[in-house]
């Protein structure tokens, strides 16, 4: 049996009612628009060649499918455009170029078989006109609006406008204004296979109508902008004219022209709101008229420095990377599963809606076990600033929301201090001791809460942060609501991300672990060789009667880094070593309490996870004393 071989794409026969197919993947042409062309697979460069060698038109057509490479006739639209190929240009990266003139709308009607390249019989599509006076009228509309559109655009080649006014057909007009028109393919596509004359003019009016529309609001924008501007140029040059003038007569301010300039200039750089920047150079107006030994000069001073050193410009926002934070959390802390995965669930919420409003995460522990770290580490995985907020000593209002500067001895709220301090709008603020807030401020602190803005005393109107707030509490907070002395909305707005966080003296052989952790971290810190903890040292650990935090462990272990003496109640031996078969138990039940955490307390799949029947570790809870 002998194998038919395609022909050879130089030798091909096309016939004469035949055309060449270029198939494109996202490129729709219209008739009379000169447009730009890439190719690489080997079909297409073959058909672009011998269109090239033998002088022959070709048929761009849009394929349904852009990922196929060698789409069939159901593949592509049943409506192209003819185009003459102008120019084909290679480049050397082996990329090839066209330029083309599109000729005229065609349909393919069959595929030639035995083709090296795609080869079709087509039939010509002509424009179905319409010569009513309703028709002229949209034709000399449409034209009108792309001679508008063209002197808009300072892009536009000189003389193109002039060239569009000239224009008498209305098929090409609306095809010349489709070629041109930013689009989407599929819209192109129907634009193409809108074979009715009216219709596509009528399309492209509206098309061209918002296009003018959006360039105009845009221009009044730019040009509201560079008025706004340059009148607060004149403002500054006027300021400082003034203090020369001033200066001149002997009339003297509380700032100096320089000093006023300076302070002009920072303001209008820092990148305050419209609003804040215009009030703020009206007061920067009224500082450099004062007299200098005025009773509100150093008030308002203050005021100018504190309103420059806070951050106004909000930070690139970066993405939250959840493997990123699991290591940062990792690297932080030693063992708290749960915790871990329930943050994680945290800024998982954030990553999938960052504007969304998420439950306020409440660590809820004694003091020394971790709180702030925990925060601490979440602002790191959120590259946020960390900024912290004790409402242990706070008794008013003021203190938090801040007064206005009307109000004799007004200071900024201890917030607007923090976010000062961080350097950043968006920092991650760890409301401190939560449960020792007075009642009288927590009905503020939930609207902060749920309006994500704060208002200060004295105003009637919200200003609006970006703050990611953190809560910790010594106790548990549901209690604190029966008696009245937590208001019980505020809790459940916390209540859903609620996380306790255990104390040191429940930990067990994690003390030995963690001590290691701090003593190492020390030492580098200090410089030092690390430390070596040995079985004995672990024991001693182990059997102290620690308070509940981790802060005496974390100077007990800084003292060692550095060879300093350790308490007599560790250093000294304290009885025999341990046999084996309690380090063993001990070992035992520690992996058995590491299984049921990771598996969230299912029994059946903790068993499962140890190798050993679910009886057997049922008998070993029960022995160990195991919580589940």
């Amino acid at each position: 049996m002998t194998e038919t071989r395609p022909p050879e794409p130089a030798s091909f026969e096309i016939p004469e009612d035949a055309l060449i197919l270029l198939p494109v993947r996202d490129f729709v042409g219209f008739p009379g628009t000169v447009f730009p062309l890439s190719i690489g697979r080997p079909s297409s460069v073959a058909a672009v060649e011998r269109a090239l060698r033998d002088d022959l038109p070709i048929g761009i057509l849009l394929q349904r499918a852009p990922q196929e490479d060698a789409p069939d006739a159901a593949g592509l639209h049943d409506m192209g455009c003819l185009a003459e190929i102008l120019r084909y240009v290679t480049t050397p990266d082996e990329g090839r170029h066209l330029i083309c003139r599109g000729r005229a709308r065609f349909r393919p009607l069959e595929l030639i078989p035995d083709a090296p390249f795609l080869v079709a019989k087509v039939e010509a599509v002509e424009d179905i006109r319409d010569t009513r006076p309703e028709t002229e009228a949209r034709f000399l509309h449409l034209r009108e609006l792309a001679v508008q559109l063209l002197h808009m655009l300072p892009e536009a080649p000189e003389g193109l406008a002039e060239s569009v006014a000239q224009i008498d057909d209305p098929g090409y007009l609306a095809d010349l204004a489709a070629g041109y028109s930013e689009m989407s393919t599929d819209e192109r596509q129907e634009m193409l296979e809108t074979v009715e004359v009216a219709a596509r003019i009528e399309a492209m009016t509206r098309k061209l109508s918002r296009r003018v529309e959006v360039l105009r609001i845009t221009r009044e924008i730019n040009e509201q902008a560079r008025e706004e501007l340059e009148g607060r140029h004149r403002e500054v040059i006027l300021r400082e004219q003034l203090a020369a003038i001033r200066r001149e007569l002997g009339e003297t301010g509380a700032g100096n022209g320089e000093e006023v300039a300076e302070l002009s200039r920072a303001i209008m750089a820092a990148g305050m709101p419209e609003e804040t920047e215009r009030h703020a150079l009206a007061e920067l107006g009224r500082y450099g008229s004062m007299a200098p030994g005025s009773a509100e000069v150093a008030m308002l001073r203050g005021w100018i420095d504190t309103i420059l050193d806070l951050p106004w410009r909000l930070p690139e926002k970066t993405p939250v990377d959840l493997a990123e934070a699991r290591r940062t959390l990792d690297a932080d802390h030693y063992g708290l599963e749960k915790i871990k995965m329930r943050i994680i669930e945290y800024l998982a919420v954030r990553r999938l809606a960052p504007a969304g409003k998420a439950p306020i995460l409440c660590f809820v522990g004694p003091p020394g076990v971790g709180k702030t770290s925990l925060g601490q580490s979440i602002a790191r995985a959120l590259h946020r600033p960390f900024a912290r907020l004790s409402l242990g000593g706070v008794h008013d209002e003021a203190e938090i929301r801040g007064h206005r500067r009307t109000y004799v001895g007004a200071m900024p709220g201890t917030v607007i201090q923090q976010i000062r301090r961080a350097g950043a709008r968006n920092c991650v603020l760890m409301l401190d001791e939560i449960e020792a807030m007075p009642a009288a401020i927590q009905p503020k602190l939930l609207r902060a809460l749920q309006e994500r803005a704060v208002e200060r005393l004295g105003e009637n109107h919200l200003r609006p942060l970006d703050l990611r707030v953190i809560a910790t509490s010594k106790t548990d907070l549901r209690p604190l609501t029966l008696d009245g002395s937590f208001r019980a909305d505020l809790f459940y707005r916390l209540a859903g991300a609620e996380i306790t966080v255990e104390p040191l003296r429940v930990l067990g052989e994690d003390i030995a672990l963690l001590f290691s952790h701090y003593a190492n971290l020390a030492a580098a810190r200090y410089g030092q060789e690390t430390p070596s903890v040995d079985y004995a040292l672990r024991q001693r650990l182990m059997r102290r009667p620690w308070p509940g935090n981790v802060r005496e462990l974390k100077a007990m272990a800084e003292r060692f880094a550095l060879g300093l003496d350790l308490p007599e109640e560790t250093a000294a031996p304290i009885g025999e070593p341990e046999s084996l078969a309690a380090r063993v138990a001990a070992f035992e039940a520690r992996e058995i309490s590491l299984a049921l955490e990771r598996c969230r307390g299912n029994t059946e799949r903790a068993a499962k996870a140890l190798g050993m029947a679910r009886r057997t570790l049922n008998d070993k809870i029960s022995r160990y004393g195991i919580r589940v």
